[in-house]
């Protein structure tokens, strides 16, 4: 490793909180329109689609179509041109008052509809004349029966069998049950279960958790009683919420087949294992000062740590999931010096000193262990021991699922951390994957959580930062998800004194620095913790295999870098509602020779409405944003971010990763025409397929809670733009930090 000698740190200037209200407005209003049916394929359009309906109730008349209490699922194909959410086709299948579309498909809508409603959608077709009819049937591609070709997803009977963990009762699968809303129809598909699970077809796991002894230790073992089976536990969910999912095991490969033809299963997917890398042994650092003890706590759900060294920095210590005999205590022991004291493992090179004390707990088995990965079990310890260490914020998960995240598909394990992170309100820091270690070309599982902090690997040599590690596992996630959102420095030193390369040291490294950005904010959340590192990455745009870039080596995430300033603030947000934060002051150290120069960035991350089945279309919320400028001309548009009003098509918002939780957009101004002396930030939240949560409509949407972190630089090492903002904003203003207020020279 090159001798790279860490900057002197300049003049602390905190992240600002900005006070300022919205001002809101009214959205226009949308409603399908003349223009909007496409005239040249009505006609054909209705043919096809009579065709299609009538072909259903010829297949329903002998018996081909899964019904449960009368009810069964369709899919209604939209054409390329039609995915954006003001053509939702609810005007042909809304019957009773009922909107009938239950959840997005990958290239349409789920339809939930009852034997008697296939002869009215008919007669629609044919003969209503309405514009939202008409535009619904021009955009309407064809309908079809939900199906196991559409469980299958392209993949063949065998394999799907052949990828799954073996368990003692046949091999583990994770269904998802058929989100039917009609509450007779859900009895009905309970009711189909409970006769194949009679007839021996699957035994469901056992996944909630108790304390035990195995041997002279007590462990987490899983409760065998039936109220707290997988399939009792996805029942009552089901019965109450109509979404269900449950681990099962499946004796032999013609059971599977028979709970796919069912119709009750609505998504499968194989049970992978777990993977994690271990590297061997060395030299070690000097003993931890004793002011570890006054450092903030990182929970590591690993392996477990068994070096005596960092007792010291132990905080607590859970109830193992996995015996120690059968734990990967030595990635676990790796991974915790890298949380506890990474910079002083690797000190050639530029990391800032933060020391951390650990949570242990212990939950992830070595390579050969005779111990069967249970998603349930894992997702129910780690419940457990949130439950029990409130004052944890941080979490580092460096493991990964042996398979890469679907293109299209938000896994089980990725989509449960998801819910604990937002039930609890704390960060999970999770791993990219590896590459040597996992089946796929793209992150792996549980990087494809929503709420989690994604952390790859990026080389770095003669003081200088570099591509992505070539083991490290790249973007995309599932719907091209932007992940991994930051990379740090590979390869690194580790306890034992091994450099070596993985995602997971990583991790630790990051999980380090979020912990003190948790402990060093006033009033901190998770998101704007998230935001908050992102923003001091280095890359002015998302890079596939790099995220956003490296955060900065001399600039901590709660403290504006020299030449710079940051506001940042949190807002709730409604669907209809335009947003706009007015008089935000243009720094004149921006303006030179007339013109603005410089760099703007914007950073938001909204607590999104999530797909339970774990998508397509997972994320059905989304939030435009946009630092505003006035022109020559005096008219408002866009300095960086969204345009005003998101009238962008559906299929190219889509490829723009507009759908995404965690947005970031950067602009270096390079000499922009503008009048006046103020900038604005505008904001609007999106929704789509809201039918999925029980709301009638997007304007039933609770409002959603979105971070927001701006950024200004005149690309000075001056305090002068944090200066000249801070006092023009005035009370408008006050410091992030704890204990620190804002330094302004006068």
């Amino acid at each position: 490793m090159s001798d790279v000698l860490v900057p002197q740190r300049p003049l602390l200037q905190p992240v600002l909180t900005l006070r300022k209200d919205a001002a809101p407005r009214p959205a226009p209003l949308g409603g399908k329109k003349e223009e909007h049916v496409v005239h040249e394929r009505l006609d054909v359009q209705r043919r096809v689609l009579r065709a299609a309906i009538s072909e259903l109730r010829s297949q329903a008349a002998a018996g081909k179509l899964n019904f449960f209490g009368g009810y069964t699922l369709l899919v209604a194909e939209m054409f390329n041109d039609s995915f954006a959410t003001s053509w939702t086709p609810r005007s042909l299948f809304q019957i009773r008052g009922e909107t009938l579309t239950r959840a997005a498909a990958s290239n349409g809508y789920i339809i939930e509809i009852e034997r008697d409603d296939l002869a009215e959608i008919e007669n629609r077709i044919v003969t209503n004349d309405s514009i939202a009819c008409r535009c619904d049937i021009s955009r309407v591609r064809t309908i079809r029966a939900w199906s196991a070709d559409d469980l299958y997803r392209g993949r063949t009977h065998a394999s799907l069998w052949r990828s799954a963990v073996e368990y003692e009762n046949g091999r583990g699968f994770i269904v998802w049950l058929a989100p039917l809303r009609d509450s007779e129809a859900r009895v009905d598909v309970i009711q189909t279960l409970d006769d194949m699970r009679g007839e021996d077809l699957f035994i469901p796991t056992a996944p909630r958790l108790l304390l035990g002894n195995v041997g002279d230790s007590e462990i987490a073992v899983p409760d065998l009683s039936a109220r707290q089976d997988s399939l009792a536990m996805a029942k009552r969910d089901y019965r109450a919420h109509g979404h269900g999912r449950a681990l099962i095991e499946v004796p032999s490969s013609v059971a599977l087949n028979q709970i796919i033809s069912s119709g009750t299963v609505f998504r499968i997917e194989p049970v992978l294992p777990l993977h994690v890398t271990s590297p061997g042994s060395g030299a070690e650092p000097s003993a931890l000062p004793q002011s570890v003890a006054q450092s903030p706590i990182v929970g590591v759900v690993d392996g477990g740590c068994t070096a005596n060294r960092y007792k010291i920095a132990e905080a607590w210590r859970d109830t193992p999931l996995i015996a120690t005999g059968h734990a990967d205590t030595r990635h676990g022991n790796q991974v915790a010096s890298m949380v506890i004291h990474g910079h002083e493992w690797n000190n050639n090179l530029p990391l800032p000193e933060l020391y951390c004390r650990i949570g242990v707990a212990q939950a992830i088995a070595r390579e050969g262990a005779s111990v069967r990965y249970n998603l349930a079990r894992l997702i129910s310890y780690i419940e457990n021991t949130l439950t029990r260490h409130p004052e944890t914020h941080v979490w580092n998960l460096s493991w990964n699922e042996r398979a890469s995240a679907d293109p299209i598909l938000v896994s089980a394990i990725g989509h449960d951390l998801s819910l604990l992170a937002r039930r609890f309100k704390v960060l999970f820091v999770v791993s990219a994957g590896n590459v040597p270690t996992t089946q796929g070309d793209r992150i792996a599982p549980p990087a494809d959580c929503e709420a989690a902090l994604v952390v790859g690997g990026r080389q770095f040599a003669n003081g200088e930062l570099g591509d992505v590690c070539p083991h490290s596992l790249p973007g995309f996630g599932p719907e091209f998800q932007l992940v991994p959102h930051v990379t740090t420095f590979s390869p690194l030193r580790v306890l034992g004194g091994v450099v070596t390369r993985g995602t997971s040291y990583q991790t630790g490294l990051i999980s380090s620095l979020a912990a003190h950005t948790f402990e060093n904010l006033r009033d901190p959340t998770p998101d704007l913790v998230r935001a908050l590192v992102i923003n001091c990455t280095d890359l002015i745009r998302f890079d596939q295999g790099l995220g956003w870039g490296t955060p900065s080596i001399e600039t901590m995430p709660w403290n504006c870098a020299p030449g710079s300033v940051t506001l940042a603030f949190r807002a709730q947000l409604q669907t209809g509602t335009l947003y706009y934060w007015n008089d935000i002051p243009l720094p004149a150290e921006m303006i030179k020779n007339g013109k603005l120069r410089g760099t703007v960035s914007l950073t938001t991350i909204h607590q999104p409405f999530c797909n339970e089945e774990g998508g397509p279309n997972y994320i059905a919320t989304r939030v435009g944003a946009a630092i505003q400028y006035r022109n020559a001309k005096g008219q408002f548009e866009s300095l960086a971010g969204s345009k005003e009003l998101e009238d962008t098509p559906e299929n190219t918002a889509r490829s723009e990763f507009k759908w995404q939780p965690t947005r970031r957009i950067c602009r270096r101004l390079r000499g922009v025409g503008f009048s006046g002396r103020s900038l604005r930030l505008y904001a609007r939240l999106f929704a789509r397929n809201v039918e999925q949560f029980g709301y009638r409509i997007n304007a039933d949407l609770p409002a959603v809670e979105t971070v927001f972190v701006l950024t200004f630089s005149d690309g000075s090492k001056s305090p002068r733009i944090y200066n000249s903002m801070a006092v023009s904003l005035g009370t408008f203003v006050e410091s992030a930090v704890i204990d620190q207020d804002i330094p302004v020279e006068r």
